[in-house]
């Protein structure tokens, strides 16, 4: 692992979602291709099933070159030992979107649990819908 490199897999992956979450929840695009063209303006590269392993905790490829997470950082606008040093601190940016990323999944949650439960009387939604809220 080069210096400096001392993050594994499964932080690494963790710390991608948040950044991706973070980054939905300001109205930013999170989608393959514009962090593909991004991660390529920066001189590395960034096909499908690299994003899809580094994206995942249970992957055993965890990247080692520099330049590829140098690009993510910049993307994502944290510093570089964010991504490679598992002591590295949360970067302010991503603290302050922590509580509109907390936000956004219990909405989707209550979202979905209201889709699988609409055939409850509105009261009985109502109550679950309160406690789930409540719950939060």
């Amino acid at each position: 692992m080069p210096a400096g490199h001392t993050i594994t897999q499964a932080t690494l992956a963790r710390r991608l979602t948040l950044l991706l979450d973070a980054h939905c929840v300001r109205g930013r695009p999170t989608d393959f291709p514009t962090i593909s063209a991004a991660v390529t303006d920066a001189g590395a590269k960034l096909s499908r099933a690299r994003w899809a392993y580094v994206r995942n905790e249970k992957s055993a490829h965890t990247p080692r070159d520099t330049e590829f997470m140098r690009a993510l950082a910049e993307f994502f606008d944290v510093p570089l030992d964010y991504l490679t040093s598992e002591e590295a601190p949360i970067p302010a940016s991503v603290t302050a979107a922590l509580d509109d990323v907390r936000e956004a999944r219990e909405a989707e949650v209550i979202e979905f649990a209201t889709a699988q439960l609409k055939d409850l009387s509105p009261d009985k939604l109502a109550r679950v819908t309160d406690a789930l809220t409540r719950a939060s």
